[in-house]
């Protein structure tokens, strides 16, 4: 099994990641779907403010170009 926000490799029945510290909810089967690619891995709050900030600065850039 594979951590669900990390990617690492889990100890079998572990509740926990000791990569991440996450907590394990629904635990796959052994040897179903057991690949990090089958694992979703969602946005952190992090990723989800530097995407709003580039957002926000491709806005911008895109604004100025106009103005000139």
């Amino acid at each position: 099994m594979f951590c669900s926000h990390c990617g690492k490799e889990l100890d079998a029945g572990a509740s926990f990641c000791k990569s991440c510290g996450r907590p394990q909810g629904r635990q796959q089967a052994a040897g179903v779907g057991g690949t990090p690619a089958d694992s979703a891995v969602g946005l952190t709050r992090q990723d989800f403010l530097v995407i709003a900030g580039l957002v926000v600065l491709s806005l911008l850039l895109i604004l100025i170009i106009a103005v000139t």
